[in-house]
């Protein structure tokens, strides 16, 4: 069991690189050297390393022993997280913050519980949109990964600067994100992260090279090419925003096809109104050269393309706001325009997308 121990231990602050697939095995031993009957201990190491491992059903006549005795952390955790991967909601917060609540200072587990309590409360205050006590929490595992000399794990330093982002509190959102991006330099959405951060305080030239240096880490990675031609257009560089959607859609069509299911509507709709914004930018280009015709035609491209997308994502802002200026150079009125001959548009508008997060499974979320 010292063994399995051992390992347990290292996978909680070693998320990232290793998970708790390698100590299953000696825990295992370690139930089979009990004939069956292990320790309320050995039990809680085996039944969390197989949750955690994304095999909650082999975790299952464990479970009994892990709660039969006095009140402890380890159900909770076990509990807390299996909610939080499902985003059910208070039932996660309950959990965590129980487990936190019950984590003794003789714990031979209180560094690691607290740890992994915090890291997927704070996660659940992220998805939740309650940024303060996600950043309390998160700062909290974080400081405690450093103390330890490890590099907090991915999903700790991308939640954590996105809560601090979306606080405005853009110089300690950078410091994590740079961090991250240099202790780990393979990894491609660090580089993103740091791109999004330098982009909201306008230095758009750290933001591209960033942006940049995450395709040079993953070139199947298409969220910054979105950014790219988003930037590329704002700069006049028609064709080099036209290329970067082009590797947008035809990324995001792969990886779709990859898992078998159609793309997100979001992802529709981002396409659609990135393609509704060059062909604005190409009508601007002719009626400056004085081509009032093909100006015409690319402003009606952009039309079509942004009401597509609305039609797969209502709440597109970057859509209605196009839109709008593109019916203004078409003559057309911009209730008439949104509202359409059936009031369809602005019915659609008014529905609120659900806010997507990303998750990423194995432990680490």
């Amino acid at each position: 069991a010292e063994e399995g121990e051992r390992l347990w231990r290292q996978a909680v602050w070693n998320l990232d690189s290793q998970g708790f697939a390698p100590a299953i095995p000696h825990l295992e031993q370690a139930v089979r050297d009990s004939a069956g009957a292990p320790s309320v201990r050995v039990a809680f190491l085996l039944a969390s390393a197989y949750v955690f491992a994304g095999r909650p059903e082999a975790a299952d006549p464990l479970l009994p022993i892990v709660r039969s005795g006095p009140p402890s952390p380890g159900p909770m955790l076990i509990d807390g997280y299996e909610a939080a991967m499902q985003h059910v909601r208070p039932d996660a917060e309950l959990a965590l913050s129980a487990c936190l609540a019950r984590v003794g200072a003789d714990d031979p587990f209180r560094d690691e519980l607290t740890y992994l309590a915090l890291l997927w409360r704070g996660q659940e205050r992220c998805f939740a949109a309650a940024w303060e006590p996600a950043i309390e929490d998160l700062e909290a595992a974080y400081a405690m990964a450093r103390e330890r000399g490890v590099a907090p794990n991915r999903t700790l330093a991308r939640s954590l600067a996105e809560a601090h982002r979306m606080l405005f509190q853009y110089r300690r959102a950078e410091e994590i994100s740079r961090d991250a991006a240099e202790a780990d330099p393979a990894w491609a959405p660090h580089a993103y992260d740091l791109a999004l951060v330098c982009e909201l305080q306008s230095r758009l030239k750290d933001a591209r090279f960033w942006y940049e240096e995450s395709l040079r880490r993953d070139r199947s990675y298409a969220a910054p090419h979105m950014k790219l031609a988003r930037l590329a257009l704002d700069a006049g560089e028609r064709a080099r925003a036209r290329e970067h959607l082009d590797q947008f859609d035809a990324l995001t069509r792969e990886k779709a096809a990859e898992v078998g299911a159609p793309r997100r509507p979001d992802v529709e709709s981002e396409i659609a109104a990135g393609s509704g914004a060059y062909w604005l930018a190409v009508g601007e280009s002719h009626e400056k050269e004085g081509d009032a015709i093909g100006a015409k035609v690319a402003y009606g491209r952009a039309r079509e393309a942004l009401l597509r997308a609305l039609e797969h994502s209502p709440s597109c802002m970057r859509a209605l706001t196009l839109l709008i200026r593109v019916g203004a150079l078409l003559g057309e009125d911009a209730e008439t325009l949104l509202l359409g001959p059936d009031g369809g548009v602005r019915r659609l508008s008014q529905t609120k997308a659900p806010r997507r997060r990303e998750v990423v499974t194995g432990g680490t979320r």
